[in-house]
């Protein structure tokens, strides 16, 4: 079948340093191995970096076999500026011309279309062509856009944010009404959009979890030099935290973590990455010693780094609006132990998987109390496996993708074209 998925901000695999998939890279790339069509619709802005990507916008192939649709972005340069609504419209309205495009001078039209939550715009454009083509549509629940901009924005800031907030929440029930078929990351995500979309659950709507690929132990064995040219110390016990700088993580919370630890000789606080946080970051942690910041990672180094860690670090802040982070999945993937400030959904994965203790948000002295009863309670090879073997069993990407790519060849199978029902009803009508 051919199926076209429309999602940005995501890493490409022909983005800088190797960078690891997230959901749709290994959708796309499941489904092109099962013999499909794919077109994966995205934009020329790098989401994570806050740049444009050097390929300029156009078609590119990828080994696997999946088609890269570039359209050009407009960026942002933080995740909440107003700005980044502009490009989300700029992009959805792309996204349309560029698939009209194909329909018209390739004489391609897809099988499926589906497209992700939060990025209202693209997901309904999605619906509604899908709607126009009389193919099956399938709007995906990742992150509960715009819910969380009131907890997240400045009350003055939400306060006049609010008919913007009005909107985008409009164009999310529009498009999950719309849609065929929702899937939601877990139960309280489907039943978000079950909400949005006005309606109970029904046959074929779904939960599919975050899945995670870890590398493979050659790719990390050949990272670790790399590692320790950045400064990391092997000998010692590492705590991770590895993330684009962005206001959503307390990373002040996490230096006054590391300040109080600092009498430990035997451990080091590895922040990796980078973002809009950092200028005033490192500013924040010159003098504190026990602190590593080796700047951005690619994903085989991400891995040896985990791999050989000891405690993994989820700072999040008080307003933080993920419910559900990657972040969550690729630590577990790892085996390694995590301290997270998240509750709710991801609270209680971590708790039930055993893989991880959370604590309150902007509470240093617990973060840092966290990490020491982690270490001091055991991080061995016995509690590593047993995080791995949780993984493995419920989020492995190729467990996890492998299904989720079933459920959208059994949608496609099974979709009854809307003229095709009219028609079922009117015959049925006495």
């Amino acid at each position: 079948m051919i199926v076209w998925i429309w999602r940005d901000c995501e890493p490409l695999p022909f983005d800088p340093n190797n960078p690891r998939l997230m959901r749709a890279g290994m959708l796309c790339a499941t489904l092109a191995a099962r013999g499909h069509t794919v077109r994966w619709f995205c934009s020329s802005f790098d989401h994570y970096r806050k740049r444009i990507r050097t390929q300029a916008a156009g078609r590119y192939t990828l080994e696997s076999g999946v088609i890269i649709e570039l359209v050009e972005g407009l960026g942002y340069a933080t995740n909440g500026a107003p700005r980044r609504l502009l490009h989300n419209a700029l992009v959805a309205r792309r996204f349309t011309a560029r698939a009209e495009e194909i329909a018209t001078y390739l004489e391609e039209k897809p099988d499926l279309i589906l497209a992700d939550l939060p990025i209202s715009d693209s997901a309904y454009a999605a619906v509604r062509l899908a709607r126009q083509w009389n193919v099956p549509s399938v709007v995906s629940i990742r992150d509960l856009w715009p819910d969380f901009f009131v907890t997240f924005l400045p009350p003055l800031v939400g306060l006049l944010a609010k008919p913007l907030i009005w909107n985008l929440d409009r164009i999310a029930k529009v498009a999950c009404a719309g849609a065929d078929h929702l899937v939601g990351i877990s139960g309280e995500y489907l039943a978000w959009g079950l909400k949005k979309a006005g309606r109970d659950r029904r046959e074929g709507d779904a939960i599919i979890p975050l899945g995670y690929d870890p590398p493979s132990g050659k790719a990390r064995a050949n990272a670790l030099e790399r590692l320790y040219a950045k400064g990391i110390d092997p000998k010692k016990d590492s705590a991770i935290f590895i993330g684009s700088w962005g206001k959503t993580y307390d990373l002040d919370m996490l230096a006054d973590a590391a300040s109080l630890l600092q009498k430990d000789e035997n451990l080091q606080f590895v922040i990796a990455g980078d973002g809009e946080q950092g200028g005033l970051f490192r500013s924040r942690v010159k003098g504190i010693a026990n602190i590593v910041l080796p700047g951005w990672l690619d994903r085989d180094e991400i891995a040896a780094l985990l791999e050989n860690g000891a405690v993994a670090l989820s700072p999040y802040s008080a307003s933080a609006p993920q419910g559900l982070p990657n972040k969550l999945f690729e630590y577990m993937a790892s085996g390694l132990y995590q301290i997270s400030t998240l509750g709710g959904e991801a609270g209680r994965v971590v708790g039930g998987s055993g893989s991880g203790a959370v604590v309150s948000a902007g509470d240093a002295r617990g973060f840092a109390d966290a990490i020491s009863v982690a270490r001091s309670s055991g991080i061995g090879a016995d509690r590593r496996e047993g995080i791995k073997a949780y993984f493995r069993e419920h989020f492995d990407a190729e467990k996890v993708y492998g299904k989720y790519a079933a459920l959208l060849e059994n949608y496609a199978e099974n979709f009854v074209p809307t003229n095709v029902a009219d028609k079922a009803k009117t015959k049925q009508q006495p």
